[in-house]
């Protein structure tokens, strides 16, 4: 027997058992130096992302490796990951507090993290332990620069240069200090000039042109240095003519003088014959001046100077793309990829040209082939399915790749799937938060949605990385219109029009916002701007409709029947027709006619069955009328409009009962709709049952707590009956934050406040309405009654005389208007209480 081995069984397994401890003691420094000599290994090669994976694993066996966290970081920073490579570094540092370089680094990324005061206190420790390193100087320069604490920048920025006389980068530093300061130009131009002294190269020479060049006066000694800076010889040559010729072309172009531009660019494509930015640069000039076939020709050049390099090709691509060639920009693509089959850009761009022609071909599938789904045929698209394998094999290499959510996210609308569509969209635009067009079609999918509020958001962010982004000026006209938001969308609107001067359809837009300010001649003088032989159905219609709501019915009629030739089934132009036309029997003989005759040709259409409807009610069908109200719901069962004719039809035949029944079992089998509640809520209100009302208000708005309508009628009907003021209030200020320019939300929180006795708000609130009301508004002559009341409340008799006045002269030009047309005008429900508020309000 062994006796060096215990007897005891339990001995021996407590022995073994520390034996097995020690070997994996040895074990772990081991695999932790062969992990930190791998990263090492990798990092040489300049394989980031393996090193990455190394260091972590060093850092696995000890948390507290401070060399592994230093390189970690570095390795992050070479990938382009600033926050992990932040948090890495503040690691090191507070483990190596004595590692200078780590504390250096911390204290920039701090400075791009905008933690001035973090940078502040790593400079100070780097100057406080090393007086004499010109690099913590800088770094505490430029902290309290970030801190606004400009003045005491100076000392540091001075100091370093001493330290340091022999660096242009740190002389540049305190010139271009000097610069940014108000009234710094005359401290920073002897440094600058000092540099062109001492170093006379090309980075000095560019500085100073670029300096001298902010003077509008002085342009031409900066095109002189700029030009001198191109003659210097020297390392790197090639490259400093490229960026020199592109400076002089910047120049001449910002100072209008084309020609001289594109000579100092072909003078470089001369000089540098490898130079791709040179000839994109004249490319894009050429583009500008609408000379395409130049600009191509210029980009093709470029992909001849290195084929393995796929950027060229990309850039073809794209220059193809926007000129709707789109096989052609596939094939550019195709030959990036040729190029360089690792390319991920080169991958995404097929993509992304695959999901648009792929759409475009379901589109053209779809006209030609009847009762076909767009959606189905976009789903089954060879195209679009090879666009979402691409997109998806590539996220699931890197999972967080900007451009590659931004093609997925255009995949997803093809097929119909916006709300993911969105989703990929967002995560473009968080992974690339400076990506104009991630942000852009951010917005559009939102607009799409109807969240119009979040849409202006991310289009104004687009707009304000590029305000070139002339689509989303259109875009963002189109949002602010639907906000309400009408000012902005004429300004948005004429922006846009100012490059696409032919866009009728923004012009309609602008037309449109300026009727809704009560701008009629504004908005006809808009329109006829569009020449004779450009006008189509869109500005046609609007050139109906203001004629109609200026009182013109003979000159909208003659436009209201040409859009009816290009379109004689169009609900809208009808619709309008039949609205014009009562009174003038040969007219609406005629509308009806159409109209059924349009009900007839398309049966399907519920639309068209509401009109239908109209029509048999204005006979005095009252069965047919009914009939054809019901079916409208029928085929429209989301178009609330469609219940609200039928809601009316039942009304004035006294038989709202059946509608009310009709939409409590539409309640029942839809419980959680937002939307049928507060449909209901309004039947009921008008019902006058406003306990019932108030209850499908508050279902409404326990289903949707957005529901900014529900909120408001609430308020209103609260404030109305002196019930629960503070729930009203609560409720009129949702409404009003969640409609900001609506005239009725405006109309309510004005009305709530007057309840409660805040006079001077009330007034506030209630003039907003009235400025904001439609001309036409049925409510306007209420809203009015409220602001009289409040200005009287409020000690101001005088303006609620005025009020009152305006009112009653509106009302007696729409009923001399209506007479003139034939019509019998009906007297308004408010009409009786203005007249004998006015009569107290004169008498007095």
């Amino acid at each position: 027997m062994n006796t060096r081995f215990p007897k005891n069984s339990l001995c021996c397994a407590i022995v073994l058992a520390l034996m097995t401890t020690l070997v994996a003691c040895q074990s772990d420094e081991e695999s932790l130096a062969e992990f930190y000599a791998n990263g090492e290994k990798y990092v040489e090669g300049d394989q980031y992302q393996e090193a990455v994976i190394e260091f972590k694993n060093v850092l696995k066996i000890n948390p507290n490796h401070a060399e592994a966290h230093y390189e970690l970081a570095k390795a992050y920073l070479n990938l382009g990951r600033a926050r992990d490579a932040y948090w890495e570094m503040s690691e090191t540092v507070r483990l190596d507090p004595a590692n200078i370089e780590a504390v250096l680094s911390f204290g920039a990324l701090s400075l791009i993290a905008g933690d001035g005061d973090q940078a502040l206190a790593m400079g100070l420790s780097v100057v406080e332990g090393d007086p004499e390193n010109y690099q913590g100087h800088i770094l505490t320069g430029r902290a309290y620069e970030k801190l606004k604490r400009e003045t005491e920048s100076e000392e540091y920025y001075v100091k370093a240069v001493e330290l340091d006389s022999e660096s242009y980068d740190t002389l540049l530093t305190l010139a271009s200090y000097y610069a940014s300061l108000p009234d710094g130009r005359e401290k920073a131009e002897p440094w600058f000039r000092k540099g062109v002294e001492i170093f006379n190269n090309f980075r000095s020479r560019t500085a100073m042109a670029k300096f001298l060049v902010r003077d509008n006066e002085r342009t031409d000694e900066a095109i002189a240095m700029f030009k001198a800076a191109v003659e210097i010889d020297g390392q790197n040559r090639s490259r400093h003519q490229e960026e020199g010729y592109s400076n002089l072309a910047k120049v001449y172009f910002a100072t209008q003088k084309n020609e001289m531009a594109v000579a100092a660019l072909e003078d470089g494509i001369e000089s540098v014959t490898d130079s791709n930015k040179l000839l994109f640069m004249l490319a894009t000039f050429y583009r500008t001046q609408r000379d395409f076939e130049k600009a191509e020709e210029l980009i093709r050049r470029a992909t001849e100077i290195e084929p393995s390099d796929p950027d060229p090709f990309l850039v073809l691509s794209s220059f193809l793309g926007g000129l709707d060639r789109l096989d052609d920009a596939l094939a550019a693509a195709d030959q990036a990829i040729e190029a360089d089959s690792d390319s991920v850009n080169a991958k995404l761009r097929r993509a992304e040209i695959l999901v648009d022609i792929g759409y475009r071909a379901s589109i053209e599938q779809a006209k030609n082939t009847e009762g076909s789904d767009l959606i189905a045929l976009a789903k089954a698209n060879p195209m679009i399915q090879e666009c979402m394998e691409i997109v998806e094999a590539i996220l699931a290499e890197t999972p967080f790749q900007p451009q590659a959510e931004f093609v997925r996210g255009k995949a997803f609308l093809a097929v119909g799937d916006t709300e993911s569509g969105v989703e990929a969209f967002r995560a473009a635009a968080e992974g690339r938060p400076d990506w104009a067009q991630a942000h852009f079609a951010l917005g559009s999918a939102m607009a799409s949605l109807k969240d119009y509020s979040l849409a202006r958001v991310e289009i104004a962010r687009a707009l304000e990385l590029e305000p070139g982004l002339i689509q989303a000026r259109r875009l963002l006209a189109t949002v602010h219109q639907a906000l309400g938001e009408h000012e902005y969308a004429i300004e948005q609107g004429r922006m846009f029009l100012n490059n696409e001067a032919t866009s009728n359809e923004t012009r309609v837009l602008v037309a449109q916002s300026l009727i809704r300010l009560g701008k009629r001649e504004k908005a006809l003088e808009e329109l006829e701007k569009v020449p004779a032989d450009q006008l189509d159905a869109g500005v046609l219609f609007a050139l109906g409709r203001v004629h109609a709501s200026l009182a013109n019915p003979v000159v909208a009629r003659e436009y209201l029947m040409k859009v009816l030739e290009l379109s004689p089934h169009n609900q809208m132009v009808l619709r309008t027709l039949f609205k014009i036309d009562r009174g003038n029997e040969e007219n609406f003989a005629q509308t009806k006619q159409s109209i059924m005759s349009a009900a007839e040709a398309q049966p399907e259409d519920g639309d068209l069955a509401q009109l239908h409807g109209m029509v048999l009610f204005s006979d005095k069908d009252m069965q047919g009328a009914e009939a054809a109200f019901i079916l409208a719901t029928e085929l429209s069962p989301d178009d609330v409009e469609a219940y609200q004719q039928l809601a009316h039809f039942y009304s004035l035949t006294g038989r709202t009962d059946e509608t009310i029944a009709t939409y409590e079992k539409a309640v029942e089998a839809k419980p959680n709709s937002a939307r049928l509640h507060h449909f209901l809520a309004l039947l009921y209100e008008a019902q006058g049952e406003l306990d019932k009302a108030r209850e499908a208000y508050e279902s409404a708005i326990e289903h949707d707590d957005n529901h900014a309508f529900a909120k408001n009628n609430l308020a209103y009907l609260l404030a109305d009956s002196g019930q629960d003021l503070d729930r009203a209030l609560d409720l009129a200020q949702d409404a009003k934050a969640l409609l900001p320019n609506d005239a009725n939300a405006a109309d309510t929180l004005g009305w709530v406040l007057f309840k409660r006795g805040v006079n001077g708000a009330a007034v506030g609130y209630l003039k907003e309405s009235v400025d904001n009301a439609d001309a036409d508004d049925p409510a306007l002559g209420v809203i009015r009654h409220h602001l009289a009341q409040a200005y009287e409340a409020d000690g101001n008799p005088k303006r609620a005389a005025e009020v009152l006045r305006a009112s009653i002269d509106d009302l007696e030009q729409r009923n001399r208007a209506e007479r003139a047309q034939g019509g019998d005008p009906m007297s308004p429900p408010w009409e009786s209480e203005v007249r004998s508020m006015l009569a107290r309000l004169s008498a007095g």
